[in-house]
């Protein structure tokens, strides 16, 4: 069964893009018939809050029905430029022909972005300690490091993993969200690295490569609040700095 992260986010992007009328078809289900993950009974709740679902009822209607004119019949008051103004793209855009060797390029800031991306990456692929030579080999295998490298990631991951205090974040029988989109009610997505659930408590576990930063907590107390709207009231949140091998718990 698909988490019910997925289904709230799915039913919030199916219900909120129409911009004229939302027609919502959706399966008949017993008056039992109780289940959490199931669109049905979200819908049939939702019916039930506003005081108006009447068992045996089919048909619910919202709102008045209006006409709706096409983009091209709204198009009456129209004009037509005779003349307009403007100049040569080429005067406006300069292309440097300049070698990168003589570009103020902060090559060592790329590299530190490069490395992130890349224990993201695999830290992504990992689910328990078990996955860590199985995450490293399909790294190689799509050519994103090399032979060269892939040792010192091995050993570099494997630490971290094994850490005391990291460790049980990484134990066995969990029920993982990796990198799950969570789209915001302003239209954004937000990807925690690591979300583990058990029932109505969560874990949020964010990792990163570079040193402490104020916005870290920031970033995750967004999480935090996101996950509490769906409806987790048992929320931690852990802050995992790669290369210090440290946890920080907000």
């Amino acid at each position: 069964n698909k988490s019910r992260l997925d289904v709230y986010n799915l039913l919030y992007v199916a219900l909120t893009r129409p911009s004229h009328r939302l027609y919502v078809l959706s399966e008949q289900i017993k008056p039992s018939y109780n289940n959490a993950d199931s669109t049905a009974c979200l819908l049939r709740e939702f019916l039930k809050t506003k005081s108006l679902y009447n068992e045996g009822e089919e048909v619910y209607s919202f709102g008045q029905p209006l006409s709706y004119h096409s983009a091209v019949e709204q198009q009456q008051n129209s004009y037509s430029l005779e003349t307009a103004q403007s100049r040569d793209w080429r005067d406006k855009v300069y292309i440097s022909r300049q070698s990168e060797l003589a570009w103020d390029t902060d090559k060592e800031y790329q590299k530190r972005v490069d490395y992130g991306n890349l224990m993201h990456t695999t830290l992504s692929r990992i689910i328990t300690y078990e996955d860590v030579e199985k995450a490293i080999v399909s790294l190689k295998d799509e050519g994103l490091i090399k032979e060269s490298e892939a040792l010192e990631l091995t050993g570099k991951i494997r630490s971290l993993i094994n850490n005391p205090s990291i460790k049980p974040l990484f134990e066995k029988g969990k029920k993982l969200r990796l990198e799950a989109d969570i789209l915001t009610e302003d239209g954004k997505w937000l990807r925690p690295d690591r979300l583990i659930i058990d029932g109505n408590k969560i874990q949020i576990v964010e990792f990163k490569t570079g040193s402490e930063q104020e916005v870290h907590k920031q970033q995750i107390i967004k999480y935090e609040s996101l996950l509490e709207d769906m409806g987790y009231d048992k929320i931690e949140k852990y802050l995992i700095y790669t290369e210090e091998e440290k946890l920080i718990k907000l």
